[in-house]
């Protein structure tokens, strides 16, 4: 097969010039329109991460929600459905409740004496738990013997009952400090997704 030179060759897009020497050159055609690479617009692999660690934050928030709402609703059914009665505090200590932990746990114990339906009822009390033993103390110290406090007691089992309940932070601490945590990772999850929105 007889190919033909090389510099009869002509590629598509150029334009061939004959020197003076009688050589052929090649020049490029400046006016091609040059063809750009069109690729589909992706999120970028930190801006994923970020969403990710949101919609975690966001889950561990919602988890923490719904757990207070037991809390919660437990605290106001003694509110508003338990009898109230004047009980005298019969015995006040402070003992040490077991733990798996090195640290030991102290609790504020009470034993107050009521009346139910024209019955004396005695109970046992836990008011305060701390690993901090002088806290707890203080707690203990402020039901002495002999002293009288108003509680709530189950109807349908007058054993059980609560000091100190009230419309107050420290009756409801256990629903606020989980429904706190779940605020947190709130706010923890929208910053995530701020952040990925404007990188």
């Amino acid at each position: 097969m007889h190919l033909p030179p090389l510099a009869d060759w002509v590629l598509p897009g150029h334009d061939l010039n004959r020197t003076e020497t009688g050589h052929r050159t090649i020049i490029l055609n400046t006016d091609t329109p040059p063809i750009l690479a069109s690729s589909s617009a992706q999120p970028s692999r930190p801006s994923g991460t970020l969403q990710f660690i949101g919609v975690a934050n966001l889950i561990l928030c919602a988890l923490f929600v719904i757990l207070s709402v037991p809390f919660f609703l437990g605290q106001l059914r003694v509110l508003r459905s338990w009898p109230s009665a004047e009980a005298q505090v019969i015995r006040s200590e402070v003992a040490v409740e077991p733990t798996n932990k090195h640290d030991q746990l102290y609790a504020a114990r009470l034993q107050v004496v009521y009346v139910v339906e024209q019955r004396p009822v005695t109970a046992e009390l836990t008011s305060f738990q701390s690993s901090n033993y002088d806290q707890t103390s203080r707690r203990a110290a402020e039901f002495p013997v002999g002293s009288r406090h108003e509680i709530r007691y189950d109807p349908q089992n007058p054993k059980q009952a609560r000091i100190g309940a009230g419309w107050n932070r420290r009756f409801f601490a256990v629903p606020l400090i989980t429904l706190g945590c779940g605020a947190c990772f709130g706010a923890i999850a929208a910053g995530f997704f701020l952040a990925a929105r404007f990188r």
